[in-house]
């Protein structure tokens, strides 16, 4: 039974395709980590992150903040925000409100400047920030012209 508790734990750590992670996704987004604190009522995490999105790509708009779970208390596969970081977050919406990360640490990216380090997987070099919401737009609508997919909102309003 442990062991079967264990696979599912990890099986949640294999990074999905981009398409799966945009479908499982309700927010997705370039954000600031305002504060962390520990959050010792809910059995699933450990701690809360304050968010404020600074680019909308989905599910939200530029300016808002949200509450997002994190920390199962697990080494592997757990995800952790710190005060301060700049990052690109999969989240999704939780019946009690609040956010959690989709594909645990796959789900989270920091940004370091105009740039993703690893945005793909295995692969150490950075990419940038605009080539990356480009790869999410495609991947929401992989049967657009290329000529529309920089037009393609996936919710009206909430990129630029």
């Amino acid at each position: 039974m442990a062991m079967t508790a264990a696979s599912g734990v990890c099986a949640r750590a294999i990074n999905l395709p981009l398409p799966e992670k945009v479908r499982q996704s309700t927010v997705i987004a370039r954000v600031r980590v305002l504060s962390t604190q520990r959050n010792l009522q809910d059995e699933q995490h450990k701690s809360v992150a304050r968010l404020r999105i600074l680019e909308a790509i989905k599910g939200t708009r530029a300016g808002q903040e949200l509450d997002l779970s994190f920390d199962n208390g697990f080494v592997c596969p757990n995800v952790i925000y710190k005060k301060g970081e700049d990052c690109l977050v999969f989240a999704e919406k939780r019946s009690d409100g609040r956010y959690e990360t989709v594909n645990a640490y796959n789900g989270k990216y920091l940004i370091r400047g105009d740039r993703v380090p690893y945005w793909k997987p295995r692969v150490e070099e950075s990419t940038s920030w605009s080539n990356v919401v480009v790869e999410i737009r495609k991947s929401a609508n992989p049967y657009a012209p290329a000529g529309e997919r920089d037009s393609i909102r996936l919710q009206p309003g909430t990129h630029e």
